[in-house]
């Protein structure tokens, strides 16, 4: 069998085989005739669609940069709900004062106010239409966990911040 095998490959190399290569034949008789060059359209930008292109890019990199900011602040939320959580039988003695509780809701009311920012400058530039319609409400989200952290319900905060992170990186797929 091994005999076989070798002297198939064998003959596969020695004899040329016109089978492979697909090369056309011409005719006699017949001319081939080349086609006129077309022109083609200039793939560089002009200066409205670079500057365009700049103003997208810049949103996505701001989007990107509130993303990361929620991701490292939700980090934060989840080890000082963890720890609120764990000394409410303290609270209840009144042994722990609330700093924790009043600087998360502070820290949520900074990330609203950098969100309400970026929903602002987004509206403001027609160019960026696709992304406002994409990012309108984070900042209501954000209020409505600052209320829940308010409420001492920081699960439910938490959920919803997360809410507004998957709304933002939709933003960022959703508009390409």
């Amino acid at each position: 069998m091994k005999r076989i095998l070798t002297l198939a490959f064998i003959c596969l190399l020695i004899f040329p085989c016109d089978a492979f290569p697909q090369t056309q034949r011409r005719r006699r008789g017949t001319t081939r005739t080349r086609r006129p060059a077309t022109t083609r359209p200039s793939r560089t930008p002009t200066g409205d669609a670079r500057r365009s292109a700049e103003q997208l890019s810049a949103a996505r990199t701001r989007i990107v940069e509130q993303i990361k900011l929620l991701t490292r602040f939700l980090y934060v939320f989840g080890r000082v709900s963890n720890n609120i959580e764990m000394s409410e039988t303290d609270r209840r003695a009144g042994n722990v004062t609330s700093e924790a509780r009043d600087s998360l809701r502070e820290n949520l009311a900074n990330v609203r106010a950098g969100l309400v920012q970026m929903e602002n400058d987004f509206r403001a530039n027609p160019e960026l239409a696709g992304f406002y319609i994409r990012v309108t409400g984070v900042s209501d989200l954000t209020a409505r966990a600052e209320g829940s952290a308010a409420a001492n319900r920081l699960d439910e905060a938490g959920r919803t911040m997360i809410e507004v992170v998957h709304r933002l990186t939709d933003a960022l797929r959703e508009e390409r």
